[in-house]
């Protein structure tokens, strides 16, 4: 089973984000989205956060990073999302 942590820069700045999201009304589109691999998962759990970065009423940037059971990193990138 994988465990998905979504990490904000502030307590204030995720319950916004929660609030949108349930909304319906954070991100409609994908406006851009990199991912670098750094070494496949081998055995065990893998844990993905997303640092918000900038929470924008037209866009959104988020730091997803995928990390291993002892903590390595195993995945990075950066996404950017239009909202409505």
């Amino acid at each position: 089973m994988q465990r998905i942590e979504f990490l904000g820069p502030k307590d204030n700045d995720w319950r916004r984000t929660q609030e949108r999201l349930a909304a319906g009304g954070l991100a409609q589109e994908t406006a851009d989205l990199r991912v670098d691999c750094h070494r496949p998962p081998l055995a065990g759990r893998i844990l993905a956060r997303s640092r918000v970065v900038k929470l924008g009423k037209r866009l959104s940037v988020t730091d997803p990073m995928v990390e291993s059971e002892a903590g390595e990193m195993l995945a990075s990138g950066r996404g950017a999302y239009l909202g409505a």
